[in-house]
């Protein structure tokens, strides 16, 4: 009876043993995966600061451009420039496929 107690304690301490270890298996492809997903992360980061910039200095013509249009049309509507402004873009799209 002792023996089959210290068998069954041994096959118990077996079994948590590789439980044990598919557990730091799994916490292991958890690391990575945290460390792969943190790169991406990172990169992703730098592009939407990239693209941050870029439309700030967009704003910043576009503002620009809309002073110098107001002052031109003498109106401060924003919704009358952008019209004017969606206006030209069409004209020079058109102009373009007409040459073309």
């Amino acid at each position: 009876e002792l023996r089959m107690a210290l068998e069954q304690a041994k096959d118990l301490e077996n079994q948590q043993n590789e439980q044990l270890d598919e557990i730091i298996n799994i916490a292991s492809n958890l690391k990575d995966n945290a460390g792969n997903i943190n790169m991406l992360i990172d990169q992703q980061k730098g592009i939407i600061e990239d693209v941050d910039k870029d439309v700030d200095v967009a704003r910043e013509k576009m503002n620009f451009v809309m002073k110098k249009l107001s002052v031109l049309l003498k109106t401060s509507d924003t919704g009358l420039l952008c019209t004017v402004m969606i206006l030209i873009g069409i004209l020079f799209v058109l102009i373009v496929l007409f040459i073309a």
